[in-house]
């Protein structure tokens, strides 16, 4: 806007000290998400990845979670929700699928939102696929601490997408 300003000074198109103001106080100037990014090898079988996942989760003060895979383990791990929920230390984790319908779809999405209290922290876990990243970043999710991507994201793009999920509104 100053560079603007300046290129415009002196002629109709040069805003007032006042416009200038009332301009800049329309932006929201946010700080950048602080997230730590770690990785480790493993297996393909699910098995050994629930293990590393378990590892990671007894580390964390009640654990609110977003899990990305593909299509077919999420609904493969919705067939096995009690491994799902062991592995997270989480009471009813929540999936969300395409072949869900939609109302099933937000559902899920509403019980990930509330949670459980266990113990006195809060808990959740989300279990969804890439098709769902982008909405997650789009819509006021609550606060999440852990993002998992059981399969490699197919784009740094969707990595992003995912990843940022978490460590929202100054909370790491």
């Amino acid at each position: 806007l100053s560079a603007y300003n300046t290129e415009k000074k002196g002629t109709p198109l040069e805003m007032s000290d006042a416009t200038l103001k009332q301009l800049v106080s329309t932006f929201r100037f946010q700080a950048p998400q602080e997230i730590s990014h770690l990785w480790t090898l493993s297996s393909l079988n699910d098995k050994d990845k629930f293990e590393v996942v378990k590892k990671c989760v007894e580390q964390l003060q009640g654990v609110q979670a977003i899990l990305f895979t593909d299509q077919k383990r999420v609904v493969e791990m919705e067939k096995r929700a009690k491994q799902t929920a062991e592995a997270f230390g989480v009471a009813s984790p929540q999936f969300m699928h395409r072949d869900q319908t939609k109302e099933q779809r937000m559902k899920a999405l509403e019980a990930f939102k509330e949670g459980e209290v266990k113990n006195g922290i809060r808990q959740r876990l989300l279990v969804t696929n890439s098709d769902y990243a982008k909405l997650a970043r789009k819509i006021a999710l609550p606060y999440v601490n852990l993002i998992v991507h059981f399969v490699i994201p197919k784009t740094k793009e969707l990595y992003s997408f995912q990843s940022m999920c978490a460590g929202r509104d100054g909370h790491k």
